[in-house]
């Protein structure tokens, strides 16, 4: 249950990442919670209900970040997706418009700043993939 924060989904294989990620979103006011791979983030996405994902695009596992967020959106529409990676997403990927970018490595007050914006509003890196 929420208790008036926005929930945050935070699917990242690195712990060194995904730990200081989670209590930087905490800390901001996120209700967080954390998968290891592309299984246990697509069961997360699909057993709470999470306002925001952000996804590291390589996880370990036959589910990728790629597909993890196509089949959340099929569970929720309204889900905001932030993609995370070293590598810019594939033209498919692209075309579909999933959600916005983000290139690793980053600093936690990117992060934050593009889970501020509302969906649609276009600012630097993260622009939804063109």
């Amino acid at each position: 249950m929420k208790l008036g924060k926005m929930a945050v989904a935070l699917i990242e294989d690195n712990p060194l990442l995904r730990v200081p990620t989670a209590k930087a979103l905490d800390e901001a006011g996120f209700h967080v919670i954390s998968a290891a791979n592309g299984a246990e983030g697509l069961a997360l996405l699909q057993d709470a209900e999470i306002d925001i994902a952000v996804i590291n695009m390589v996880l370990p596992g036959h589910l990728d970040g790629a597909v993890v967020a196509v089949e959340a959106k099929k569970q929720n529409a309204k889900l905001r997706i932030v993609f995370t990676g070293e590598d810019a997403p594939s033209r498919e990927l692209k075309k579909r418009r999933l959600g916005r970018f983000l290139r690793k490595p980053y600093q936690t007050g990117e992060l934050l700043s593009l889970i501020a914006q509302r969906p649609g509003k276009a600012s630097g890196a993260g622009d939804p993939p063109a």
